[in-house]
């Protein structure tokens, strides 16, 4: 009783499979390609499921809908991309897809980048800032007659246990000027 227990186990385990995979290996002329994008196309659907080759150029894509038909891309720079279409993979099995890639001559255009400094853009800063004028000094109520009380009206600032923090930064790492 106890074998046919364990039969029925065995059958049930295997009737839980609802998905397919796809595995292989990507080469070039010279070995295998680390770093190939493959890019698994539902075609029905439109689900796309991803993976990268390891150093050894072998990829998988576990769990993907059975059937088909799948389109299936090996994508890396420097190499032509391969298409494979109408790939169909069987419920609860493994299709192997192997693809050797054809190096193709990139010509990447020169980036230029150009700025315009106008009125409200500083060349002597960057970021966040807080001017406090003098106005504002003689009538803010401070206790210790300390510069930490002044910095609390920006709102980049906080005061720490170890000293004056500013955008987050650590305390060692602030910079602070008065009268420039």
């Amino acid at each position: 009783m106890l074998t046919i227990l364990g039969a029925f186990a065995a059958i049930a385990v295997n009737a839980q499979v609802t998905t397919s995979a796809i595995s292989g290996k990507i080469l070039d002329d010279e070995g295998p390609v680390q770093g190939a994008a493959i890019i698994a196309v539902h075609t029905p659907s439109g689900s796309q499921y991803t993976a990268v080759t390891d150093k050894n150029g072998n990829y998988r894509i576990n769990n993907i809908t059975p059937g088909g038909p799948y389109t299936v891309k090996v994508e890396v720079l420097g190499y032509r991309t391969v298409e494979n279409t109408e790939v169909y993979a069987p419920l609860g099995e493994t299709i192997s897809i192997n693809n050797t890639l054809e190096v193709e001559a990139l010509g990447l255009e020169a980036a230029v980048f150009t700025a315009n400094v106008d009125e409200n853009m500083s060349a002597m800063g960057a970021g966040a800032g807080t001017a406090v004028s003098q106005k504002t000094m003689n009538t803010l109520p401070t206790t210790s007659r300390a510069l930490n009380d002044i910095l609390k009206l920006t709102p980049q600032s906080s005061t720490t246990s170890n000293g004056l923090a500013i955008g987050g930064g650590n305390y060692r790492s602030s910079f602070v000027t008065v009268d420039g």
